[in-house]
Parts: structure tokens; sequence; C-alpha cells
């Protein structure tokens, strides 16, 4: 009997560990697979990983954008708190806060295109080498998108 409420108790503590811990709450790059799509256009997020934003919510989740312009369609009048949004890193591939990144807009044939970096000297080389607008804040990145 004692080992009947033993393995019980640690069924009910497996279980209830899984339930605060899903998978779609982790912010990491590696969790984008082949068929993720973006929340807003449907797009593929590993065709155009280097301009991938997730956002996590409260008790919803993480949703991932192929780029800002999608962010900014689905969260443009949100309030969200900064704190949960994430960008990828141009450089490492890798999810970064994005009120930390280094910014650089360009036009493209999709329009606008902002990129984030890390490091404010890959930015720089970047801007000039691609002809970007020049290296923004977070702020600024998104005024910029939602104006254009």
């Amino acid at each position: 009997m004692k080992y009947i409420i033993l393995l019980l108790t640690l069924l009910l503590i497996s279980c209830n560990q899984n339930s605060t811990h899903k998978n779609n709450d982790v912010v990491s790059a590696a969790a984008i697979t082949d068929s993720a799509k973006c929340d807003n256009c449907g797009k593929n997020l590993i065709k155009y990983i280097s301009t991938n934003y997730a956002v996590k919510t409260n008790g919803d989740g993480v949703h991932h954008f192929c780029s800002m312009n999608c962010l900014v369609k689905d969260f443009g009048n949100a309030k969200i708190d900064t704190n949960s949004i994430y960008v990828i890193d141009v450089k490492s591939k890798e999810f970064i806060p994005a009120k930390d990144a280094y910014y650089v807009i360009r036009s493209g044939s999709n329009g606008i295109t902002a990129y984030a970096y890390k490091e404010f000297e890959y930015a720089k080389r970047f801007n000039k080498d691609f002809n970007g607008w020049g290296v923004i804040n977070f702020k600024k990145a998104l005024e910029t998108v939602k104006d254009n």
C-alpha cells in the first residue's frame, strides 16, 4: 500500500510540474521547426530567421513573427511589456531581448525590414555595407516600421 501511495504521489507531482512548464512558453530559436509559421502572415519562420520576433504572453504561450512588420500588425495597438519581446540576433541566430538590441532599418523587395544585433559594432558594419538607415534602438525601430 505504501508503494501505491508513493507512486501516485510521484505521478501527481510529475503531472503538476509538466502543466506549469509548457514547451510553447520557452523563447528559443531551437524551438522553431521547419513547419513553424508567422502568427500574423503565415510565412515560414525558418526562411525569415534573421528577422524573427517572439512575444511571450501571460497564459497564452509564445507568439512568433517573421518580422517587425508582422509584430507591429499583430501587437501594434496592444500594451505589451517590452521585457516580453525577443528578437533574433542576426549574427548568432539566437533570441535576445528586443529592447537591448541595435537595429538597422533598410529597404528591401518586401518594403522596409528591421535587422537586430546584440553588438553595436556588427550593426554599424551591416548598416554601412547594406545601405541601412542608421543604427537605432528598439523604440525608434518600432516607430519607423509603424510609420512606413
